[in-house]
């Protein structure tokens, strides 16, 4: 099995792994005992091995019927080497011409991380033997887009995928949204400073001998509006400075 890229791992319905969302995909085989009867008479003991979904496992367990059977074998117990080779052959090769797919994934540039949601991580270019099904895939590589692609086997075979990954720019960053918003912050700084600064240029000497305290007032507000102003400028242009980085 491990020759076509299988690993055999045992499970119960107790396994908190067949719970898990992760591995729900992932496919086992079930082995059970077939029909023995055939008609009314009693027939030779049947080993049956189903494939299904790890999240199909307590379905197949109660009613194994639902599913497509891998390899139905009648026991023999007068040669039980000779059953056990012949059961083993007969699952490699029923895999290995109805559930093998060869998947290459070639990139641009190579040495992208391709990581899958069932935790096979490799760097391309890769090659992996893998069941018939669908595939989530992640490619990531530094100073490039995060590219997500599902990928589906429909059938047995050999697939070939080629990912053209765009290199970040600035406005990718995480930093570039909050630099626009303290950026837009410092234009409403600096238009309530020069607001409130045009009011304070304005006043004359009825506006000292009516409310003198308007002075002071007006002045202060300019003043803080230009600090506030200043600040965020500055942090906004470090935030942005920080885009062309991650």
């Amino acid at each position: 099995m491990s020759e076509i890229g299988y690993t055999l791992r045992n499970y119960s319905a107790k396994d908190s792994l067949t719970r898990s969302v992760l591995s729900r995909d992932n496919l086992c085989m079930y082995v059970h005992l077939g029909d023995p009867f055939i008609g009314r008479e009693p027939g030779p003991v049947v080993i049956a091995i189903d494939l299904c979904k790890m999240g199909e496992l307590s379905a197949a367990q109660s009613n194994p019927s639902i599913f497509r059977p891998l390899i139905s074998l009648s026991y023999s117990p007068d040669d039980p080497a000779s059953f056990r080779s012949v059961l083993v052959k007969k699952i490699v090769e029923n895999l290995r011409t109805q559930y093998i797919c060869n998947v290459i994934i070639t990139s641009e540039p190579s040495g992208v991380r391709v990581r899958t949601q069932n935790s096979l991580i490799d760097l391309t270019p890769l090659e992996w033997i893998v069941p018939v099904g669908t595939l989530h895939i992640q490619c990531a590589k530094d100073k490039y887009l995060i590219l997500n692609r599902d990928l589906l086997f429909a059938k047995p075979g050999s697939y070939s995928y080629f990912f053209q990954m765009k290199k970040k720019q600035f406005y990718n960053s995480g930093f570039f949204y909050p630099a626009l918003a303290v950026l837009a912050s410092s234009a409403v700084c600096y238009y309530f400073d020069s607001y409130y600064y045009g009011r304070y240029s304005r006043l004359g000497k009825s506006d000292f001998s009516n409310s003198p305290g308007s002075f002071p007032e007006l002045f202060q507000k300019a003043k803080n509006f230009e600090n506030a102003s200043v600040v965020t400028l500055a942090s906004g242009c470090c935030l942005l400075g920080l885009t062309f980085c991650f």
